[in-house]
């Protein structure tokens, strides 16, 4: 006979019975033999009844590209359950999801770019689908979804406006720039001519700063530099949609006699950031050639200001953003982080292999930096563990005083302190003090409290702590602990 056919089920014969009976027609549809005295009565009809069998669907997970493959096959019965062995003898609810560095996992779906999700982002199978598969196909196949968490990603750049300036040669040196700045995005347009003798550090536009001076101090304007004051300012020669085409903006120098250029600013409102990482301000400071000072530029994400800097053979103590600071003389400037979880690259990265924690880092004003902040959105903390506080002492290599942040977590303080900070603090988990002692300075911390543990690296493995029940002291200023206690 033909056989019937039903969705997710495989036929399995007819028999005498709708459950039991004897089989009277096997699965392939063949009568057999034996089995034309099966129905003896004398109503001159009889009824086969088919049976089934639920399919089992080999179910292949493509991850699509995933960094971590998690698990890779497991099997459906139809209508029934979902198993981790072809023969549907182990049940199981969940499985190990995938990973994709930059990615959030969202589940594995019934196609590629749309279709039903079966599996969520946790790795929970949802109730309900092992219907899913309907075909007499005995493999099929879930797809990984993906969101990316890399903010540039479907971003197009904002064109701003233009940078235009003329350089004028007279008698073999530049006179008298000319520099006019049209920021059609924020409705600001600036001309200068004939500019004062040094011009700096003012907020020409919301995007962009400006440097103007004599370099070598013969009266004649010789030197021009375009600051960004953002992390988001990208420029090129020519007008252009095209992002690769495009350079970020740090410091724009332009000294050369009798040159006349265009630049083209766009805004790209996003930075590349490591999974599992967040970014909350860059600072950088350029070769500005031989002009005396430091220039540095300040971008603070959280409150979404940027700062120019300028510094004349002075000294800037403890000046204070939402989540770092700097310390800086003429010839040293230090960077300092005021949270715990924070690291930082010198360029913008997706990698965390490319982050480095961010206690403290000092650089010269006249070399060019630029160093991207992260703070992780989870900070390591081991299994029955709290972070009660961290101390770090940033080395200012010969900038007066000591400088020491103190971060009590418990009370959700920090402290900046320089050396006229004298004697003990306490604070929720521990006491920190500074004295002086000859030409140096000593620090030391100790306990306050029971089941106080410490590291000197931020830690999610118990196996790392020490037992934190005795002063630890020294006269370094690189120094960086973590306070953790027992619950």
């Amino acid at each position: 006979i033909t056989i019937p056919t039903k969705k997710g089920y495989i036929f399995d014969g007819y028999y005498t019975a709708a459950s039991g009976g004897t089989q009277i027609i096997n699965e392939s549809g063949t009568i057999l033999s034996g089995k034309t005295t099966i129905f003896s009565n004398t109503s001159n009809s009889g009824i086969l009844f088919a049976h089934w069998s639920p399919r089992v669907y080999t179910v292949s997970l493509n991850n699509q590209s995933a960094t971590t493959a998690g698990t890779k096959t497991i099997y459906m019965k139809y209508n029934t359950g979902w198993y981790s062995n072809a023969e549907a003898t182990t049940s199981i609810t969940k499985i190990t999801i995938p990973k994709k560095t930059n990615y959030k996992f969202l589940g594995y779906y019934t196609a590629a770019s749309g279709g039903t999700q079966v599996i969520n982002a946790s790795g929970t199978i949802l109730g309900g689908k092992t219907t899913i598969f309907t075909s007499t196909k005995i493999k099929e196949t879930l797809f990984a979804h993906w969101q990316s968490e890399n903010t540039c990603e479907g971003k197009t750049p904002v064109y701003v406006g233009t940078v235009k300036v003329n350089m004028k040669q007279v008698n073999n040196y530049v006179s008298a720039p000319e520099l006019r700045i049209d920021d059609q995005l924020h409705n600001i347009h600036k001309s200068y001519d004939n500019l004062p003798a040094i011009y700096e550090g003012q907020n020409a536009t919301s995007d962009l700063s400006v440097f103007v001076t004599d370099k070598d101090g013969d009266g004649k304007f010789d030197y021009f530099t375009l600051v960004s004051l953002n992390s988001y300012i990208y420029y090129s020669t020519s007008k252009t949609t095209n992002i690769s085409q495009m350079h970020l903006l740090t410091f724009l120098d332009l000294s050369v006699y009798g040159a006349s250029q265009t630049y083209y600013i766009y805004r790209l409102e996003c930075v590349k950031n490591p999974s599992n990482f967040t970014f909350i301000g860059d600072y950088h400071t350029g070769s500005t050639g031989g002009i005396r000072g430091t220039k540095s530029v300040v971008y603070d994400k959280k409150t979404n200001k940027g700062e120019y800097l300028f510094n004349d053979y002075t000294i800037f103590l403890g000046k204070t953003y939402s989540s770092f600071g700097i310390v800086g003389a003429d010839e040293n400037v230090t960077s300092y982080a005021l949270d715990v979880g924070l690291y930082y690259s010198t360029n913008q990265t997706t990698k965390e292999s490319d982050l480095k924690p961010f206690t403290a880092i000092e650089w010269k004003p006249y070399q060019y930096n630029r160093f991207w902040i992260y703070k992780r959105n989870t900070v390591k903390v081991p299994s029955g563990y709290t972070l009660a506080g961290e101390v770090h002492t940033a080395s200012t290599h010969g900038i007066e005083g000591a400088k020491t942040i103190i971060i009590d977590k418990i009370r959700n303080k920090t402290d900046f302190l320089t050396n006229s900070t004298l004697g003990e603090k306490t604070y929720s988990s521990f006491i920190y003090a500074f004295y002086w002692a000859g030409e140096g300075g000593i620090w030391y911390i100790k306990p306050n409290g029971s089941n106080l543990y410490y590291s000197t690296v931020e830690t999610d493995n118990a196996s790392n702590l020490k037992k934190f029940n005795g002063t630890l002291t020294g006269s370094s200023l690189d120094s960086r602990y973590y306070i953790y206690k027992r619950n």
